[in-house]
């Protein structure tokens, strides 16, 4: 199976994506009390779809598009929010550079549409977890000890992983985490709208 760059590159780039992919989330983890489970969606194959490494591979006139759904994370902050988080990378074919835009991708429950949660709403939870380690008592006069490097390297894993929008150079890829509201947890299947091209994924038994 071609997903427009050689095999050899493809593989190990699929696994220094995957050792990043865990490092950031561990990160996190370590940071937010974030409960990490490996949530077992498998694509649903599609007369349009290439299935490869557990990524749903598809071509439109100008780029590839792979996605994976990866982990579930739970951030707990004074209150618990979710998120639901994809792997994806995008190629671009053409000689001329590409837009991929956050309007281009959209996961779909039912009639129910989610879109991509901007990375500064990311970094504004991080930021409450910080301060609500500081001062878990509000009525605290001392703030705790809390060590500053938890806080930068959370801060700095969420920058260089989140997939960053916008255009891409003539035959260049970009790869990041996409997150989603946790609403998509627990579905028995849905499905991720890229440009108007459907890509399917089921729970796995």
């Amino acid at each position: 199976m071609r997903m427009g760059w050689k095999k050899t590159a493809n593989k190990a780039s699929s696994s220094r994506h995957s050792r990043i992919i865990c490092m950031v989330l561990l990160v996190l983890a370590a940071w937010c009390g974030v409960s990490c489970t490996r949530y077992k969606y498998i694509p649903v194959k599609q007369d349009h779809i290439v299935i490869e490494n557990g990524y749903s591979i598809i071509r439109t006139d100008s780029l590839i598009v792979a996605i994976r759904p990866e982990y579930v994370t739970s951030i707990v902050t004074g209150s618990k929010q979710s998120f639901f988080a994809i792997s994806i990378l995008v190629r671009n074919r053409t000689s001329r550079s590409v837009n991929f835009h956050r309007q281009d991708i959209s996961i779909f429950n039912g009639d129910e549409q989610f879109d991509p949660i901007p990375i500064d709403f990311l970094m504004n939870i991080i930021g409450a977890n910080y301060r609500y380690e500081i001062y878990p008592d509000p009525f605290a006069v001392v703030p705790q000890e809390v060590p500053m490097e938890k806080y930068h390297n959370a801060i700095t894993s969420v920058a260089n992983n989140y997939y960053s929008f916008g255009l891409i150079a003539p035959n260049a890829r970009k790869e990041g985490l996409l997150f989603f509201s946790d609403r998509v947890f627990g579905a028995a299947s849905f499905e991720v709208r890229v440009q108007m091209q459907s890509i399917k994924f089921t729970i796995s038994n």
